[in-house]
């Protein structure tokens, strides 16, 4: 994910309790976001979701290689277990191996089936399909079939979010750049699968389908999402030595269109000293430096039952556990505000309930939090400075620039 960030945490236990704790207030003078727990015991989460079908059931993929499911009523069970595939730990630096997505058929699909993104003992970067036994219920390790494998350069900048589009239906994956420095130079190279969201037709009859560069400039796109209403896409960059990233593609962008700048930019500036031509190149719709958080986690815009809430989208530190809401103004400039501050939580990722509700994953605790959204609208402020569109400080709220 972030140079070691993995590497930093000793993962718990997996002794799950499924009890709702106390709301936790928020950081803030008039923001109306907190949260509750309603699990607790995973095994350093790196991903929560729904099936979408009704069942109000959720799924935490761990960094091992399991996934469990998670009931309405709190009981736990094995999903998945992929444990003697997936290559977890590299032994030397980043721990940034393992299971790193899951994603359920998209809307039209037979709901009989799930993939999943992993890092194997080779250290490729997989997509396979797998079944869910109609006798079990659960998924079955023996029905993989593998649809995408790409060869990794070292032991960090996987990626490895996957998600299917609402409207074109094809699935989304994101790699990171290849690391090892050197690799700065893959992120812009159109020939290279690294520093890329990708996508293909994951029920194609070929496989492996044609995988097509959507987006290229990116270091590690650890998490990113879709809007199911607007099939906008965000896109969590974790930087290098200074900045943090969240980018933005609109719905309806064409593949090859956009290009965030790796490589050449970080954040708003020049990645190396001096000068650099930004002609062509898409800047951040945020970006916070390393005196506020440390790595980039992109989470999901809010489609639940709140109309005060509608469209806006949430999103965290990894390092610090700030988690802000962003919202784009009628002038094309983004709002940006701080509505929790956790330190320690590690914020992995964000996912949505069958309801449209958003649930995020600690890394460290093993926590499953779901974001508490009360009908009270949110103070907004004006458009700010330069200086303020480059992250908030101490809790103040800050725009960006229009993209």
């Amino acid at each position: 994910m972030k140079r070691y960030l993995f590497a930093r945490f000793s993962a718990l236990p997996a002794i799950f309790a499924a009890a709702v704790v106390c709301t936790q207030p928020v950081r803030g003078e008039d923001l109306a976001v907190a949260y509750s727990q309603i699990a607790s015991g995973f095994n350093a989460p790196t991903q929560v979701t729904s099936m979408r079908d009704g069942s109000n059931r959720l799924f935490i993929a761990e960094h091992s290689g399991t996934v469990q499911e998670l009931s309405p009523t709190g009981e736990v069970r094995l999903f998945l277990d992929i444990t003697n595939r997936v290559f977890e730990r590299d032994g030397f630096c980043c721990n940034e191996q393992g299971l790193l997505g899951i994603a359920f058929p998209p809307e039209g699909k037979p709901k009989d089936h799930f993939f999943i993104s992993y890092v194997d003992r080779d250290s490729n970067v997989v997509v396979s399909r797998f079944e869910i036994s109609p006798e079990t219920g659960v998924g079955d390790p023996a029905s993989e079939k593998r649809l995408q494998v790409v060869p990794h350069p070292d032991v960090n900048h996987y990626g490895g979010k996957i998600v299917f589009h609402p409207t074109d239906g094809l699935l989304y994956w994101s790699i990171g750049d290849g690391s090892a420095g050197f690799n700065v130079i893959f992120a812009q190279d159109t020939f290279s699968p690294y520093g890329k969201i990708l996508r293909f037709d994951a029920y194609a009859e070929q496989v492996p389908a044609n995988l097509e560069i959507y987006a290229r400039g990116l270091r590690n796109p650890w998490r990113f999402s879709i809007d199911s209403a607007t099939g906008d896409m965000y896109i969590g960059d974790v930087g290098e030595n200074t900045f943090e990233e969240l980018n933005y593609i609109p719905g309806g962008t064409e593949a090859g269109k956009m290009n965030f700048g790796w490589g050449i930019m970080e954040g708003h500036f020049c990645y190396e000293f001096g000068e650099c031509k930004t002609e062509g190149l898409d800047l951040p719709i945020f970006a916070f430096d390393h005196e506020t958080g440390c790595s980039s986690t992109d989470g999901e815009t809010y489609r639940g039952a709140n109309p005060a809430w509608q469209g806006k989208h949430f999103f965290a530190d990894f390092c610090r556990g700030t988690i802000w809401y962003t919202k784009r103004m009628d002038d094309g400039t983004w709002m940006t505000t701080e509505a929790i501050y956790w330190p320690d939580v590690a914020v992995s990722s964000f996912g949505t309930g069958d309801d449209g509700e958003i649930y995020f994953v600690g890394y460290v605790f093993g926590g499953v939090y779901k974001l508490e959204l009360n009908a009270a609208p949110m103070g907004e402020t004006a458009p700010g400075s330069d200086e303020a569109a480059r992250g908030p400080r101490k809790g103040r709220r800050a725009s960006s620039k229009k993209q």
